[in-house]
């Protein structure tokens, strides 16, 4: 029997889907069969609802049309079978002798249509229409989903999910970028999330993320530093997610949805500036106070000297021209930091430098007995400074690294790369954690000998556009150089 439509016949699918009809009788399933295929699905059919099962496990149909009344197994076991194997199929029930208890049971099992024999050729087509209208909504949803999912997982920005304890529950893929840790890896390390927070940040962390699971319907952010798999701090701000619609009364466990986005060349750039007009403050106040200080030191040394000649019993002209020998030391060394340096840049590479300086002062820290242990990137793109300079300036640093060094007498030296510089960290550990203030120790006031190059070095870093900083926790120093990565567009 060949049955024709005067509706537009028109393929629901670019792939032809499978629908099994299952109906003992064979002129209804021969029916059904006749319908789908000029609508462009690929009908499988089926008499006896065993035969049905092994068809349906082995096919994997999208839709079945399945006749309620059948002997051995009745179609609403049959359909609940199948839609406990796989939830997502569409099940039309069609029946002979429709009762309101049959519709209702249908629905319960999950049918998603039900049509009465005998049905007309319009009641189908409506009936495979709405099939149709769900499968393309499903398709829109999965794609959003997917676009979603695709979105999170590669913004490069780090989105969280932590329960009440802390204890990560979800992270995305930029975690593999920002920390050099895989969600996977993350997610089964217990209380990861909290150790990769700076120590000294740990506490105030904890507390802000504490708070939102109170006052979640507002954001709370903090700037921190986090650690790199590889051991170097980022800085990052990391800010909680608000839950407007959250009700914490019907909440078994509050959530803490965050977000943490890499702000370490914003503060390495706030650095450099901060240096900038530190240096332009003091080449602007050292002349001045140059002219200001030389003549009264000029003139209080001479009559220092003068009393001398006529007095020397006397000690105290010795003091008055002691001490103003120191002041006259000091403001030459200010003006000496200050005299200009000429610079010749070009493409360098950081590794290599880090070496050369390591072999020219070799001799110098065995015979102190002290080692150094390197942990270089080998993904580092040059960098536009002087050689020569720079060189000289890590030459500096590690015999900094090296003075008053603890009783491991190791040194670390760690290169690493972030999106738009490259760093250097200095690492070893004191005898005696008295080390300056470090928003003193780069400053051209200090009279420690060879300490006196770190001004020097801080200021020729600057420069070159670089930063130079110091930091100190209990006994352990790091100073850290971080460089801009040379442009591909740079001349």
């Amino acid at each position: 029997m060949v049955i024709t439509s005067s509706l537009t016949i028109q393929n629901a699918q670019s792939e032809r889907e499978k629908v099994l009809i299952v109906d003992d009788d064979p002129s209804m399933g021969l029916l059904l069969k006749e319908l789908l295929t000029q609508r462009g699905y690929e009908p499988l059919t089926a008499i006896h609802p065993h035969e049905a099962l092994e068809m349906f496990k082995r096919e994997h149909p999208d839709l079945a049309f399945l006749d309620i009344n059948m002997p051995d197994m009745d179609g609403l076991e049959l359909g609940r079978k199948m839609l406990t194997e796989k939830p997502e199929m569409e099940v039309v029930f069609i029946t002979g002798f429709g009762t309101f208890d049959n519709a209702i049971e249908a629905l319960k099992i999950g049918a998603c249509d039900y049509l009465r024999k005998p049905f007309n050729l319009g009641e189908f087509e409506i009936c495979l229409k709405r099939h149709e209208d769900r499968t393309r909504l499903r398709k829109k949803v999965r794609e959003a989903q997917q676009r979603y999912y695709h979105l999170v997982q590669n913004i490069p920005v780090l989105i969280l999910i932590l329960d009440q304890d802390l204890e990560l529950k979800f992270v995305n893929n930029a975690c593999k970028r920002l920390l050099d840790i895989s969600p996977d890896e993350a997610l089964k390390k217990s209380g990861w999330f909290l150790k990769r927070i700076h120590p000294d940040d740990i506490k105030q962390v904890k507390k802000m993320l504490l708070k939102s699971c109170r006052v979640y319907d507002r954001p709370h952010s903090m700037e921190c530093r986090m650690l790199h798999a590889r051991g170097y701090t980022i800085h990052v701000l990391l800010k909680t997610i608000p839950r407007e619609d959250a009700d914490p009364n019907q909440m078994e466990k509050p959530i803490i949805e965050a977000v943490a986005v890499d702000i370490t060349d914003r503060v390495m750039l706030e650095k450099a500036m901060v240096q900038k007009e530190r240096l332009e403050l003091l080449g602007s106040v050292t002349s001045e106070v140059a002219h200001e200080v030389r003549n009264p030191l000029m003139s209080i040394g001479g009559f220092a000297r003068r009393l001398k000649g006529k007095h020397p019993e006397l000690s105290e002209p010795d003091i008055i021209l002691r001490e103003c020998q120191r002041l006259e030391n000091l403001v030459n060394r200010i003006k000496d930091y200050l005299e200009p340096i000429e610079v010749s840049p070009g493409e360098c590479f950081v590794n290599s430098i880090i070496m050369q300086a390591y072999e020219i002062i070799d001799d110098d820290l065995k015979q102190n007995g002290i080692t150094v242990e390197f942990d270089l990137s080998p993904y580092i793109k040059p960098v536009y400074m002087d050689k020569d300079i720079l060189t000289q300036v890590f030459m500096n640093l590690i015999h900094n690294a090296a003075s008053g060094i603890g009783k491991d007498k190791r040194i670390f030296i760690k290169s690493y790369q972030t999106e738009l510089s490259i760093n250097v960290d200095i690492k070893s550990s004191i005898l005696h954690p008295n080390r300056k203030d470090p928003e003193q120790i780069f400053l051209p006031f200090g009279e420690e000998g060879h300490l006196m190059g770190l001004p020097l070095s801080y200021r020729l870093i600057k420069n070159m556009g670089g930063v130079l900083s110091f930091a100190q926790r209990g006994n352990e120093i790091t100073f850290t150089v971080t460089m801009p990565v040379e442009r591909e567009d740079d001349s």
